[in-house]
């Protein structure tokens, strides 16, 4: 059987829970809960890390990071990236961790997906101004313009016209800095045809609108449990993600919860927080945007209730969960699904 690691940041913390004031997971909790498994778990520092081991034998749990210019996380990545070399099983697995706070990706991957149930927005991604300005006359609006990063429908404008748009994107691309300025001058004074490099390169998606949509779903996904927050859109806005305005309904549409659990198969993962839009009109349901790890987990924590599927049927159970606890549980039945070693946890031969 595999040992497990899991690896904590700087400050001591994995992932994020709103239950706790110091904003991380309950470590205790996860070490018991794998306890009850059988399992015991290794906690090490992304710091602490033993690169002079052999890593073939451990599944490792590991965090991103939404610091400021994703420095940490690119450290994290160098971290995991040297792991997999040395043959640790990461999870979720990296494509998921480079996901994260990269839209862009997100957006590349959504394009490639054709699943039942599922209606993916189409879209198209730029790295600098300048390409996008060779590709405006080919944009139709209304569209929606969205930066890599960001939560909460930070970075994210509809737009609704090709002026409206090359402003827009101007300010939302701006890489700027004075000392590139001087270093082109520098360089095309002492190198001829030397062409300065863009001042606009923070990569973005255009997005396929979707109109007249009220709100939105917010669905986490762990093992069997599903979780669904209905959001209402903004007043006078397109955008429900940050708006306040949300419950905890029991009528959640069948398609929904489906279509969520039917990306958790696609993308063979341990848990996802999808953001689903349904359209009664068609009885459509439009993949907005996915998270494999570091996303909100309020819409788990404050539930009063999850839904399941039984006999074909999705039934409401009200009942609190414990974010550690639904944690453990999938990741011990991700192993169990795709690297097959769960009898071991019980006992079995």
């Amino acid at each position: 059987m595999k040992k497990i690691a899991l690896l904590t940041d700087y400050r001591g913390q994995f992932y994020s829970s709103i239950q706790k004031s110091t904003a991380g997971m309950d470590l205790d909790k996860i070490k018991n809960k794998f306890s009850e498994y059988g399992m015991y778990i290794e906690i090490i520092p992304f710091q602490d890390v033993d690169f002079s081991q052999d890593w073939s034998e451990y599944y490792v749990l590991y965090q991103s990071s939404e610091d400021r210019g994703l420095l940490y996380k690119g450290y994290i990545s160098d971290v995991l990236t040297m792991l997999e070399k040395l043959g640790a099983t990461l999870i979720p697995n990296f494509e998921a961790f480079y996901c994260h706070e990269n839209k862009v990706y997100q957006s590349l991957l959504g394009n490639n997906i054709e699943l039942e149930g599922v209606k993916i927005p189409k879209s198209s991604v730029y790295g600098t101004l300048e390409c996008l300005e060779n590709d405006i006359e080919n944009i139709h609006f209304p569209i929606v313009l969205k930066s890599a990063e960001g939560c909460q429908s930070k970075g994210v404008a509809l737009i609704k016209s090709q002026k409206e748009l090359r402003s827009t994107a101007k300010k939302l691309m701006s890489t700027f800095n004075f000392k590139d300025v001087l270093r082109y001058k520098l360089k095309s004074f002492f190198k001829d045809g030397y062409i300065m490099e863009s001042s606009h390169r923070s990569k973005v998606i255009l997005q396929e609108f979707v109109p007249d949509l009220p709100g939105d779903y917010k669905v986490l996904v762990y093992k069997n449990k599903t979780y669904a927050l209905k959001r209402l859109n903004r007043k006078n806005d397109f955008r429900a993600s940050g708006s306040g305005r949300f419950e905890f309904s029991t009528d959640v549409p069948d398609e929904v919860l489906q279509a969520a659990n039917n990306l958790v198969e696609h993308f063979k993962c341990p848990y996802i927080s999808v953001d689903l839009a349904f359209d009664p009109r068609g009885k459509e349901v439009h993949l907005i945007e996915f998270q494999f790890l570091m996303f909100g987990t309020y819409t788990l924590e404050k539930s009063p209730h999850y839904f399941v599927k039984e006999d074909a049927n999705w039934k409401v159970i009200e009942q609190n969960s414990v974010l550690e606890h639904e944690l453990v549980d999938s990741i011990v039945d991700y192993i169990s699904k795709y690297h097959g070693e769960v009898g071991k946890y019980h006992g079995e031969d």
